[in-house]
């Protein structure tokens, strides 16, 4: 690994008053008091390695990456709550709103501004710091075992290695900040350059295995004090999806990105190489065998977070995908982040009215809209796309999909037998309805049993639907997923007391991993070779959600005999993690990498008419927005007050 980037360390007085950087380079103090009272004995050790904790960007809010950041979720300028009170989220501005810009950049973890909490580079030197003065032969705290300072040592590392992996995601070719220098550095070793991504992403591989066997196993953990630190299981996942981003087109032979710094030095791979795939691959199976050794499997619902004994089938597969996300560190998680109460904000933000609430309540925003293209993504009860599903072209529901009709007896799972909703909302796959609130269509749980779950009214006027000025769903899609199951009004008839239940948001689940496994699999297949492996684990992740196998589906229920093939199999296995992993986050991720953001993301974003209240004038799909995506946008700009500092490092491509 050659110029391996020596990183300088803030006065540690000035991190415990709160002091945010400015940038990355501050210099170490070498043995300072401050310094060296954070490593007094093991309390205030252990205090300092929950700082290098406190860097991980919230997954589960609003108000950061990635959920609000690309085409899953759409606000309205109706609402008081963007033009009154505020304004909308910045990684929404910085993806919808296109505010992004490198004089003064949204979501900037480079320094920690535009809506970013933090600077990564901040939390990389808190980590360095702590691997260089925790070992006892350094000066490090007396009374601490051998393992476990060896474990906490490794836990900074395989932090390091992932705030390196985010900001490989934000924005490619990245310093390598590995080392701790004092304060007789020479000025030019300040100027640091960025590194080619193939050598960041082998140093964050490299960092992950110095870290591996000094980890702790996931059933190890102490799931009252510990969960949310990183495991074996945890560390080898960062590294597995670092290697399936090196092997994506964003960044594995790229014709759009050629960018060489002041060296001459090529920042991006500009060959395509097919091998990259076969180390995610490899890596991905590691994670899922170590997985199973530690007794993580895919969440599979039975029913008990439903009042009383009597729970369908049906239910329960609505229940699973979504309780793989809200309930709290359960057994398919492989890495959590505690934040926000619990995901509060963004539960609030997602949470409707429901029937039987007052209907002008403000206790909840359901603001959380999911645009109509994504509500048209998720499969049919057969389980292939809406157009490409013989029994919906046949029957002219393809066609229809936007009309509205009445509920039958034969669809009342599906929505209130005897209500009016829109064709589109009926006879869907099981994760439409774990994931999407529409009109007419239940609500489960809310502390009730199966025969009373409350239906969501979502016209104008209506309980559900836009009161006034604010709490308004901007296309009549709700993020129901993200929502814990019994989140509750405790005063239904005033709308007052919205009680969330609080849960860990999924960094890493099994079904992501598995989901990359499939893909990467399906990448280092050879002309003529079976696809029967890939298909066995998009069937394992679909048979959850009580979904049709992949042949059984596209066999009999499409007219498309070639689904199997590399590229066919390609575009099901990325719809497949679309809909999965819906408003978690991974699409942000994932368009980006596979180079389709610029598809998705300039589109005209539509929605039904949800201002009417009339069910006449409701029931029209209108635009909402119409965004503008380019080729420059798939990496954030290096803000230009830090290039100005360092004339060795280059901007990023368009910017």
């Amino acid at each position: 690994m050659k110029n391996r980037i020596k990183t300088l360390t803030l006065l540690l007085v000035l991190v415990m008053a709160g002091f945010t950087s400015c940038d990355y380079l501050d210099i170490y103090p070498g043995d300072s008091p401050e310094v060296q009272d954070a490593f007094l004995d093991r309390q205030t050790s252990e205090r300092y390695l929950m700082t290098c904790y406190s860097g991980i960007p919230y997954y589960g809010d609003v108000l950061a990456l990635p959920i609000t950041g690309c085409d899953e979720i759409l606000y309205t300028s109706n609402d008081i709550q963007f033009t009154y009170y505020g304004t909308y989220p910045a990684p929404y501005l910085a993806g919808y709103g296109g505010q992004m810009n490198p004089s003064s950049p949204k979501m900037n973890y480079w320094q920690g501004t535009g809506g970013a909490s933090v600077s990564l580079w901040t939390y990389i030197r808190h980590c360095n710091l702590f691997i260089d003065r925790m070992p006892l032969e350094a000066g490090g705290p007396v009374g601490i075992e051998a393992a476990e300072r060896l474990q906490w040592i490794a836990e900074a590392k395989a932090l390091k290695a992932f705030y390196h992996y985010y900001l490989l995601k934000c924005y490619g070719p990245i310093p390598i900040m590995d080392e701790l220098i004092g304060t007789n550095v020479s000025m030019s070793e300040l100027d640091i350059y960025r590194e080619p991504v193939d050598e960041v992403v082998d140093y964050i591989c490299e960092t992950i295995d110095e870290a591996l066997p000094n980890l702790v196993d996931h059933g190890e953990v102490n799931p009252i004090i510990d969960y949310g630190r990183v495991t074996k299981v945890a560390a080898l996942a960062i590294k597995a999806k670092t290697l399936v981003w090196a092997a994506s087109p964003l960044l594995n032979g790229n014709p759009d990105y050629d960018l060489k710094d002041k060296r001459g030095e090529q920042l991006f791979a500009r060959e395509y190489d097919a091998q990259k795939w076969t180390k995610a691959k490899e890596a991905l199976k590691d994670v899922i065998d170590l997985a199973t050794e530690d007794n993580i499997s895919l969440y599979m619902s039975d029913g008990s977070s439903i009042k009383g004994s009597e729970v369908s089938q049906e239910t329960k597969y609505r229940l699973g995908v979504r309780e793989a996300v809200t309930a709290h560190w359960n057994n398919e998680v492989i890495w959590a982040h505690y934040e926000d109460g619990g995901a509060r904000g963004l539960q609030n933000w997602a949470m409707p009215r429901y029937e039987g609430v007052k209907s002008n309540s403000r206790a909840v925003g359901q603001r959380q809209a999911a645009p109509m293209h994504i509500a048209e993504q998720f499969y049919t009860a057969n389980g292939v796309p809406i157009d490409k599903d013989i029994d919906w072209i046949n029957n002219g529901w393809y066609a229809e999909r936007y009309n509205y009709v009445t509920v039958s007896e034969a669809s009342k799972k599906d929505a209130k037998a005897g209500e009016k909703t829109a064709r589109l909302n009926l006879n869907r796959s099981h994760r439409f309805y774990s994931s999407l609130g529409f009109d007419r269509g239940y609500w489960e749980g809310l502390g009730r049993k199966e025969v009373d779950f409350k239906i969501l009214k979502s016209i104008a006027g209506e309980v559900s639907g836009a009161v006034g000025v604010q709490s308004i769903n901007a296309t009549g899609y709700y993020t129901k997923k993200v929502c814990a199951v019994n989140n509750v009004f405790t005063n239904e008839a005033d709308g007052t007391g919205f009680k969330h239940e609080p849960y860990a948001f999924p960094v890493i689940r099994l079904a992501d991993i598995l989901l990359m496994y499939a893909e990467a699999l399906n990448e280092c297949r050879n002309e003529g070779e079976s696809a029967d492996e890939t298909i066995a684990i998009l069937d394992q992740v679909r048979e959850r959600s009580g979904i049709l196998g992949v042949r059984e589906a596209w066999g009999n229920h499409t007219n498309i005999s070639d689904y199997d093939t590399q590229s066919n199999l390609r575009n099901i296995i990325r719809q497949e993690r679309m809909n999965e992993l819906a408003f978690e986050g991974a699409r942000y991720w994932d368009i980006r990498r596979w180079k389709t953001a610029i598809n998705f993301m300039n589109k005209p974003v539509q929605g039904w008419n949800v201002m009417e209240d009339e069910r006449d004038e409701y029931y029209k799909v209108i635009t909402r927005l119409r965004p503008t995506f380019s080729f420059r946008n798939y990496l954030m700009p290096i803000p230009e007050s830090t290039l100005l500092r360092n004339p060795n490092l280059v901007q990023n491509p368009g910017w």
